[in-house]
């Protein structure tokens, strides 16, 4: 739509909820649960409150940041650092760049720029109806002038409420002359508290934000169409709104539809760490058997060298016992020989001496002709073990593989199911107390 405006705008209200009929929507409620519907609600109440602070921002000067987080005036925090952008108007060669802050939402941490905020106007226009709205018609005064006279009449393009003058005034000027003005008494007590306070241009104070210029996609006023937007195509907001919203509410299909597949996605991943903490499991069992099956081996051949080696020690250990039995029986045969004979010298008796000679002198010639020819064995037992050899076995002992998964077996989102695989069996009980403390 192009030229001139004619004709009055509506003012910016919220979305319409879906055509549809009172029993439709009964039936659709009563298939939600308790839960789902307890969801909604809590979904909605903080879509209402400060993703900070967790209060109720309709009077705290709500912010809506381009991440769709609400946060109270208060709780916006200030810019983490600044980048400098170019100036879209006309290049000044004496003009500095544009400092332009950046703002991390601290519900999602995700960055944006201080001058995309804009105001929270889903929330703030429940709180700006006047409460002289909600009160009994002969209490509503004009929400148009600020005379505070009694309201004779309601527009419905405007919603507002009006005065005599002022419904003189709206019936006679040529942009609200076609609206739709309604007796006071026709006007259902819900209408003024259910409805939106028109939202005024912020360069043309006392116009309201009645058109949408599709060139700049942005709100503007009568003025703003017929000065800065002059030749740009615009629409009235209800004719905007209901084209935006047939856009949107594709956006949002497609949005939920892509939801569904990341969801179904983190399942996925979900399931893969399930599969890997249990593949860990059981690889950990595998090495666990394997290494007490080599140690049972080791433990087995120690023991096999152990009695072997005492075998050994033993028969060396009897023949050096039968040995040493052997010396000291003859050095005491010898040292009582010498000492007998040194007696019989020392004595000084002849006689006795003589008498005895030939018996002592056989004795000692017989000890002297005494073979002596033992030789202690002197040979060791040693153990050979080349340890190089047996660690580079070891080193060689195993290796982990991955091997890869079959594509066509990959679940597809219809096939997902929130299944958990059987945990392995813990083996470990069966290994001698001491190994399984070692594990």
């Amino acid at each position: 739509m192009e030229g001139p405006v004619d004709k009055e705008a509506p003012a910016l209200t919220q979305p319409p909820a879906p055509l549809s009929s009172p029993s439709a929507e009964n039936e659709a409620e009563s298939r939600q649960g308790p839960e789902e519907r307890s969801g909604e609600r809590a979904a909605l109440n903080s879509l209402e409150t400060c993703g900070l602070c967790r209060t109720h921002i309709q009077s705290r000067s709500p912010r809506l940041l381009p991440c769709l987080h609400s946060l109270c005036q208060r709780c916006l925090p200030p810019p983490e650092r600044f980048l400098s952008v170019s100036d879209p108007r006309p290049p000044d060669p004496s003009a500095a760049p544009l400092q332009v802050g950046v703002i991390r939402c601290p519900v999602c941490s995700q960055e944006c720029a201080e001058r995309d905020i804009i105001e929270n106007f889903f929330v703030r226009d429940t709180t700006e109806v006047p409460s002289s709205t909600v009160e009994k018609p002969s209490q509503q005064v004009c929400t148009s002038c600020e005379d505070n006279a009694e309201a004779l009449g309601f527009c419905v393009e405007c919603v507002e409420w009006l005065c005599k003058n002022c419904v003189q005034a709206h019936q006679r000027v040529k942009f609200t002359k076609d609206h739709t003005v309604r007796q006071k008494e026709e006007v259902p007590p819900a209408v003024g508290a259910n409805s939106q306070r028109p939202v005024f241009c912020p360069f043309h104070k006392k116009e309201q934000l009645k058109l949408y210029c599709e060139t700049c996609d942005k709100l503007t006023c009568r003025d703003c169409q017929l000065q800065e937007h002059k030749e740009h195509r615009y629409q009235f907001i209800e004719e905007a709104f209901q084209s935006q919203k047939v856009i949107m509410d594709t956006l949002i299909a497609k949005l939920t539809e892509k939801n569904k597949y990341i969801k179904f996605t983190g399942d996925q991943i979900q399931n893969r760490i399930l599969e890997v903490n249990q593949n860990q499991k059981q690889v950990e069992q595998d090495i666990k058997v394997a290494v007490f099956t080599l140690m049972v081996e080791i433990n087995k051949k120690g023991k096999a060298l152990l009695h072997q080696l005492e075998a050994l020690a033993k028969d060396r250990r009897m023949k050096l016992l039968k040995q040493q039995h052997e010396v000291d029986g003859l050095s005491k045969q010898l040292e009582h020989g010498v000492y007998f004979s040194k007696w019989a010298v020392n004595s000084n008796n002849s006689t006795a001496l003589l008498y005895s000679k030939r018996l002592i002198t056989h004795r000692l010639r017989h000890l002297l002709r005494a073979r002596c020819d033992v030789t202690p064995v002197t040979n060791t037992v040693q153990f050979h073990c080349d340890a190089n050899s047996w660690a580079q076995n070891i080193f060689n002992l195993g290796s982990l593989g991955i091997e890869e998964g079959d594509p066509s077996q990959q679940t597809t989102p219809m096939e997902v199911q929130n299944t958990q695989g059987t945990q392995p069996g813990n083996q470990l009980s069966k290994f001698p107390m001491g190994l399984a403390n070692f594990f």
